[in-house]
């Protein structure tokens, strides 16, 4: 490989780093929580698995 694109190639990887690290975070307990601070209605069964994945003892 020669020297420029070895250059292009190490730019074109910071860019995409970049990306990586601008876009939000997502919160894939999200699901749990809702169920949890409102858990009115909701099955014991489904209360208890929100808390199992939030890592909450049941």
């Amino acid at each position: 490989m020669s020297p420029q694109n070895r250059e292009a190639a190490e730019r074109a990887m910071q860019q995409i780093g970049n990306q990586d690290e601008q876009k939000p975070q997502r919160d894939h307990k999200a699901w749990a929580w809702k169920i949890l601070n409102s858990p009115k209605g909701r099955s014991p069964a489904v209360i208890r698995m929100a808390q199992a994945a939030v890592g909450e003892t049941a």
